[in-house]
């Protein structure tokens, strides 16, 4: 049997294989370029994830900072109700202020204002809006950590 091939079959078969060659090019063009996408997308994730990372690992030093020293101005403003410790407490206001404002943007909620209000009630020997004020900043340190006080009554 002897099988014959035509010119137009020729070209057939031909323009088939072109375009079964093209099809695969761009199977693979949109197979790498697909690929390329999904890469950029995941490393941009990727530092994303790192930087919100790196903010909250800030974010809890400073509020590991500011803790003690609300704590600190609270405990020497009412240790002695007829005499309360204002040089103290002054002292680590004036300290503290260059790091606090080096700090500020990342307190959470009300830190800063707290922090704001507390020196000025210090400055001003207003003990009761001093210690309303550290008592406020400790507490929305721990809000914004979502712990609760320790508390050995319970």
């Amino acid at each position: 049997m002897r099988v014959e091939l035509s010119f137009t079959k020729m070209t057939d078969i031909v323009i088939g294989a072109i375009i079964g060659a093209v099809g695969i090019i761009i199977g693979t063009i949109i197979s790498i370029s697909g690929n390329v996408l999904s890469q950029f997308i995941e490393s941009k994730l990727r530092r994303r994830n790192k930087l919100n990372e790196l903010i909250a690992e800030r974010q809890l030093d400073a509020c590991v900072w500011i803790y003690p020293l609300f704590k600190k101005i609270e405990a020497y403003l009412t240790t002695s109700e007829a005499n309360p410790n204002f040089e103290k407490a002054k002292r680590i206001v004036l300290d503290n202020e260059d790091e606090f404002w080096g700090k500020r943007l990342l307190f959470p909620g009300r830190v800063h204002d707290a922090w704001i209000n507390c020196k000025n009630a210090v400055l001003n020997q207003d003990k009761d809006e001093a210690t309303k004020q550290a008592h406020k900043g400790y507490e929305e340190v721990y809000d914004s950590l979502k712990v609760k006080p320790f508390n050995l009554d319970n």
